[in-house]
């Protein structure tokens, strides 16, 4: 289960036309688009965008930079482990925990920072 807006859960509607099950989007032969389309999609609209990606490591844009993005923002944000857990699918919060209940090094720089303002 994925959390969306009323309006998003709107032009899912749209998109989906009469079909009520199976691919919400469709490849041009009307089949369920591959990982490697998707991010092929997902790599063009982020160029276009001028999205870059943080880690100066890596170039591309994808689907799962969208997925670690969210989480990160998520929990940045004081938002609950648990429920990031939920909503990302993983079968244990052990799971999440190891990936994003650690501060990135930004997070470590901002906080030394802030903390060395107050003297």
């Amino acid at each position: 289960m994925i959390p969306v807006s009323p309006e998003l859960s709107a032009r899912l509607v749209q998109l989906s036309g009469s079909r009520s099950s199976g691919p919400v989007f469709l490849s041009r032969n009307g089949g369920a688009l591959s990982c490697r389309q998707l991010n092929t999609i997902v790599t063009e609209a982020g160029r276009r965008a001028d999205v870059v990606n943080p880690n100066p490591k890596r170039s591309g844009i994808t689907c799962h930079l969208f997925r670690h993005s969210f989480a990160r923002l998520w929990k940045d944000r004081g938002g609950d482990i648990e429920a990031l857990a939920r909503i990302l699918g993983h079968a244990s919060v052990k799971t999440t925990w190891d990936l994003y209940g650690t501060q990135s090094l930004d997070d470590v720089r901002r906080h030394y920072r802030r903390v060395l303002e107050r003297f």
